[in-house]
């Protein structure tokens, strides 16, 4: 089965609902991404602040050398 590989933006959260301006898409993403896990369906998601280690070391790494961190939004 494919798995699907989310790499986020640095957040302080994966959800986005802290902070004072709430991302009401990453809101939506979020709940996608737990339906489709609850569907039998594999799924990471990597955020740049919490994961920053292990982002290099992915097939995003090309992507982030030629894009920089500000493209993964």
């Amino acid at each position: 089965m494919t798995s699907i590989q989310v790499f986020d933006p640095a957040l302080c959260c994966s959800t986005g609902v802290c902070g004072v301006d709430v991302d009401q898409q990453l809101i939506g993403f979020s709940a996608d991404v737990d339906w489709a896990r609850q569907n039998g369906r594999r799924s990471s998601v990597f955020n740049w602040h919490s994961n920053h280690w292990l982002l290099p070391k992915t097939p995003c790494k090309g992507f982030l050398e030629r894009s920089g961190a500000e493209a993964l939004r």
